[in-house]
């Protein structure tokens, strides 16, 4: 527990508060709250089916869908501004759909393509965009966003942890899956890039870095996992060179980095990146 020079009463009585306030003023904090009471208790990796926004949604894993919507719809993590009703919508990593919702419930004429590699996910995917009406913007891709068409292996975590691979690791589940170039889909200009692949961001901005220039808005989560090297900086540089006003934030990190080895999901650091265009661009 970290030290608070205020107190222990006031901190306590103001996240209270907060709480009230939110549950009374925000619709999307209330849902998260009640997703919590239908779902908190599940384990993990176990499917689940439950109710938001007047239809039916189901997953692999109340956790990871808990952890989404928190981030997505009470965040508002990927919200961003369209001067137009339809804009172009990259989800790479789209996992049970709930990001393609967030950006419908935005803009229902939106044209969005969503990607996500694990099969089994990509069920629930697909299922959850036909619960939402099948918009006919609404494209879904059982494949891998990477640097080339073709196939690779595909490490499947269970929920949205998943990964590609260069080789399957002895006790772990995998599957060959399809994979789609990134650079190929920019080919017009992209309104939102949405960029969660776990771990191939880094490579994959690398082989499209010239197209860049395309893309309006852009989010990339980025995972740093030991023994890796660390390509963050690498991965930043191409997005300012591209021309994006960059933040950062840190949803995960070691708190005392120095001897500190605590690890989400295999991952001991991960940023959430968000690139911006100047206003006057």
């Amino acid at each position: 527990m970290l030290y608070n020079p205020r107190g222990f009463v006031r901190p306590c009585f103001q996240a209270g508060m907060v709480h009230l306030a939110k549950l009374f003023s925000q619709r999307s904090y209330w849902q998260l709250q009640l997703q919590y009471l239908r779902l908190g208790r599940m384990p993990r990796y176990q499917s689940f089916e439950t109710r938001l926004w007047g239809q039916r949604w189901a997953g692999p894993d109340a956790a990871s869908f808990l952890a989404a919507f928190d981030e997505i719809f009470v965040n508002e993590i990927y919200d961003f501004h369209s001067p137009t009703a339809d804009p172009r919508i990259l989800d790479c990593g789209a996992n049970v759909g709930l990001g393609v919702l967030f950006f419908l419930l935005r803009y229902p004429q939106a044209r969005i393509e969503a990607f996500e590699p694990d099969p089994e996910v990509f069920a629930f995917l697909q299922a959850n965009v036909r619960a939402c009406g099948a918009p006919h913007g609404v494209k879904v891709h059982s494949t891998a966003i990477y640097t080339s068409m073709g196939e690779i292996t595909f490490e499947m975590e269970g929920a949205d942890g998943g990964r590609v691979t260069n080789e399957s690791a002895p006790g772990r589940k995998s599957r060959v899956v399809p994979t789609v170039r990134l650079r190929d889909l920019l080919m017009q200009p992209i309104d939102f890039l949405k960029l969660d692949i776990e771990g191939a961001e880094f490579d994959v901005l690398l082989d499209c870095a010239d197209r860049l220039s395309l893309v309006k808005n852009c989010f990339v989560e980025m995972h740093g996992r030991p023994g890796e090297p660390s390509r963050f900086g690498e991965a930043i540089s191409l997005l300012e060179k591209a021309g994006f006003r960059i933040q950062i934030h840190v949803p995960f990190s070691q708190r005392r980095p120095f001897y500190e080895h605590n690890l989400s999901n295999g991952m001991d650091l991960q940023l959430n990146v968000y690139g911006c265009r100047p206003q006057d661009s």
